[in-house]
């Protein structure tokens, strides 16, 4: 479809050698996909969320904020596949690029060379203090997760449910799980 074309040029190599050539086709790409993220038809709202959740998890410096923020207003749908698929991916992706690399750093200071130790804890410490560069990028994606809690088992108990296991495997995930955070 002409959809999955458009993500394939945002994501792939074309964009990546051809950005000076073509400095708008990142725009015009974006405005493609927030296009079909609003369009009337689900199954293309549907495969908008699956290419952009791709694309994000796989090349999220192609990924504006702005994408990531118009998927999530997906998660107030009346279908529920589309809810389900979205508020996943918002889950999958907060794990994958913001809580991985912070239980990483933590993970690794392990060593017995304490040099390496002291600049791990230090590089953990900023991150922890002042953020990164992904903090502006996907911090918010909590605050949409937690606000499908008000979904009740009688209104869509399979979305609560997902909620609830992207609760516990990605927001607050216990000790040992830290490692395997998966949704």
């Amino acid at each position: 479809s002409v959809l999955h074309c458009m993500l394939r040029l945002l994501k792939g190599n074309v964009l990546g050698s051809r950005e000076q050539q073509h400095g708008n086709l990142k725009q015009v790409v974006e405005a493609a996909v927030m296009q079909s993220l609003k369009d009337k038809n689900c199954d293309v709202r549907m495969a908008a969320i699956r290419g952009l959740a791709e694309m994000a998890m796989a090349t999220p410096q192609y990924t504006s904020t702005a994408l990531l923020h118009t998927m999530s207003k997906r998660v107030e749908s009346r279908h529920k596949p589309e809810r389900i698929a979205t508020v996943t991916a918002l889950g999958k992706l907060y794990s994958q690029h913001y809580m991985q690399p912070k239980y990483r750093i933590l993970l690794q200071s392990n060593d017995d060379d304490q040099d390496k130790d002291a600049a791990m804890l230090e590089e953990a410490s900023r991150i922890f203090r002042h953020g990164d560069v992904t903090q502006d990028q996907y911090s918010w994606i909590p605050d949409t997760i937690v606000s499908c809690l008000f979904y009740t088992d009688a209104d869509d108990w399979e979305m609560r449910s997902r909620v609830i296991q992207i609760l516990d495997d990605v927001l607050l995930p216990s000790p040992t799980n830290t490692s395997n955070t998966t949704t």
